[in-house]
């Protein structure tokens, strides 16, 4: 009768022992399953995000300087200031200091 008792424990250990390894077997599929799905999606938002790096950049590069707006405005800048440059700064140089003594540039 111990015989049978004792094989009576070792069939329902051994059978706990099985389904404790199916559910284990099953949390796992599960747990791939989601870290799969997560991993998809961070792949879709990495493309994502590069596609709209990429298409601010092309933006970036297709824009053309407006030249006669940079044109005109150094026009009106020059119209406003005599000669500037580093070594006068922007009040320019002085014409009766230009004269050096004559009544003209020329000496005449």
């Amino acid at each position: 009768m111990a015989e049978w008792v004792a094989v009576g424990i070792a069939t329902a250990a051994f059978e706990y022992q099985a389904r404790m390894g199916q559910k284990q077997k099953a949390q796992q599929k599960e747990a791939l399953r989601k870290q799969e799905k997560i991993q998809g999606i961070a792949e879709q938002k990495a493309a994502s995000d590069a596609r709209r790096a990429e298409e601010a950049s092309n933006r970036a590069r297709a824009q053309q300087p407006n030249l006669g707006q940079i044109t005109a405005d150094q026009a009106a800048q020059s119209a406003l200031t005599a000669g500037n440059t580093t070594l006068t700064g922007p009040q320019g140089v002085d014409p009766q200091r230009l004269k050096l003594g004559r009544r003209t540039l020329l000496g005449g």
